[in-house]
């Protein structure tokens, strides 16, 4: 089944396009513009700025004076620590998700290699 968000012939034509400038060039505009996008939205930054913050507080509470010998905490600490990177990273998901449309109608103009939207993403979530 075939997705109506992307264009029928995108993955064909993605593969021909010859970018003029180089990998940097790109990467460092588009980590500009998604960096802008980011803060544009204020009010989630500062939640995440509490939320980010009361957590460490909690966590380094829990596990401030682990012993050498307390291997079984150790694990616990980091499973504590995953699951929270994870449900932190929930609140974005509709962000990512109301700008599909528009990546896909920028990669399918060739703005910029898909990789540089991949990487600029994920340096500046």
């Amino acid at each position: 089944a075939e997705s109506k968000l992307q264009p029928k012939n995108f993955l064909e034509r993605r593969m021909v396009v010859r970018y003029p400038y180089p990998f940097t060039h790109y990467l460092k505009l588009v980590l500009w513009r998604q960096a802008q996008l980011l803060l544009r939205d204020r009010t989630l930054i500062y939640v995440r700025l509490i939320q980010t913050t009361a957590v460490a507080l909690l966590t380094g509470t829990l596990f401030y004076q682990l012993g050498s010998d307390q291997y079984v905490t150790r694990y616990g600490l980091l499973f504590n620590m995953v699951l929270t990177m994870m449900l932190s990273s929930i609140a974005s998901i509709s962000s990512v998700a109301s700008g599909r449309k528009v990546l896909y109608k920028q990669l399918d103009s060739a703005f910029f290699p898909p990789a540089v939207f991949a990487i600029a993403n994920c340096l500046v979530q």
